[in-house]
């Protein structure tokens, strides 16, 4: 039991340094470079990190690509693709109604939501939620059920970060952990049913962070600070599609097959 409690704080407070250290690099680079490739190269360095962490920690056999699972794993992630799909559509109905961004802009935005998939994935899934199968196990349905549910957590919290941004208030903040959790129980559920295939999650992850920004208007010039900014009380209806979704991924008869 010691070896476990020391393990889970081992866990959070390599994390917490992690995150830290990345806040600060990031907060340095937009000094120095434009805010677009400030974004592509923070996560770039998060990814970095991350990848890191798993060689320290012996987990970088984690980032093996693999075809395993795939199914699964899609199957479980199938209202994230439903809904990126949604939220797609939603954007680009707007296109013609507005002026785009620039090409170079597109790019370095679709950059950078592969690099958010890679680097979030890397350190949540990757890391955070095999450090928690240690702890909690994987061969049964409880401590499967733990590990996703505190590695979901986990990857909820940090959002709170995004508070520390002049357009974002601390309510928009605390709307985005919520609505994070639950996705985050999607994301380990597909990991965990993929046979832990992180490059799926990587996949599902960019598209929704993508297609999500996408709907907000971010082809045509609003932020992702505005987009964030922005998050109130109607987010309750994504809420409820997200948090059935994970109740529903996460049930014995699936999650264990």
């Amino acid at each position: 039991m010691k070896n476990k409690i020391r393990s889970f704080i081992v866990t959070i407070v390599v994390l917490g340094f992690s995150l830290l250290a990345w806040e600060g690099i990031g907060k340095l680079l937009n000094i120095i470079t434009s805010n677009s490739i400030q974004r592509v190269v923070s996560e770039l360095i998060l990814a970095i990190i991350g990848s890191v962490i798993l060689l320290v920690f012996g987990l970088l056999r984690v980032i093996k690509p693999s075809f395993k699972g795939i199914k699964e794993g899609l199957f479980a992630g199938t209202t994230i693709i439903v809904l990126s799909a949604l939220f797609l559509i939603s954007g680009l109905t707007g296109v013609n109604e507005h002026e785009l961004i620039p090409a170079s802009e597109i790019i370095l935005f679709i950059i950078e939501m592969i690099f958010i998939g890679v680097a979030e994935e890397i350190l949540f899934r990757g890391f955070v939620l095999n450090r928690m199968y240690e702890i909690f196990g994987k061969d049964t349905y409880k401590g499967v059920l733990l590990s996703i549910v505190s590695s979901a957590v986990f990857f909820g919290i940090p959002h709170l970060l995004n508070a520390l941004e002049p357009q974002i208030s601390f309510g928009s903040a605390l709307i985005q952990m919520v609505l994070v959790i639950p996705m985050g129980i999607i994301f380990g559920a597909a990991y965990h049913r993929s046979k832990r295939n992180i490059w799926l999650c990587v996949f599902l992850h960019a598209l929704l962070d993508a297609t999500s920004l996408i709907s907000t208007g971010i082809l045509w010039g609003v932020t992702e600070q505005e987009s964030i900014g922005s998050y109130n009380a109607m987010k309750i209806i994504p809420l409820l599609i997200y948090t059935g979704t994970a109740i529903w991924v996460i049930r014995k008869e699936k999650i264990m097959q």
